[in-house]
């Protein structure tokens, strides 16, 4: 099966409706899918925007980190990456694919999580990574 990682975002009580072994599918949540694993939001949001990758923090682990837990990994997204991301142009998106030598579905890729910040920004939401092994 492999790694699949889905961003989505959610409030605050959308997200506490999941619970931990929920899938942001089981709600009308925005989502975005992605197989195989990244660096993350705040990396993307790095090289996106020419800052370092420090400024941007960490994912915040918010399923359980015991050696024993089989489910989900759920992440929370800092809200400084959510915001640079939000604020990439689409210039800055095709240069960053014309560098980084994207095909049209990378590109699309990152374009679609760009939006999925945007709609975070604008609605309030925080954003997540959910992903399954």
């Amino acid at each position: 099966m492999g790694v699949v990682v889905d961003y989505f975002a959610a409030t605050e009580a959308e997200f506490a409706a999941l619970g931990l072994d929920g899938s942001p599918y089981q709600q009308d949540l925005l989502v975005v899918h992605r197989k195989g694993w990244l660096d993350g939001l705040p990396s993307l949001a790095a090289e996106l925007t020419g800052r370092d990758r420090s400024e941007f923090g960490r994912e915040i682990p918010l399923s359980p980190q015991d050696e024993d837990y089989e489910g989900p990994l759920l992440l929370g997204v800092p809200a400084g990456a959510r915001l640079a991301l939000a604020e990439v142009p689409d210039e800055r998106l095709a240069e960053y694919a014309d560098d980084e030598l994207l095909d049209e579905f990378e590109t699309r890729w990152v374009a679609a999580i760009r939006d999925l910040a945007r709609h975070a920004q604008a609605t309030g939401r925080e954003l997540y990574c959910y992903s399954i092994w």
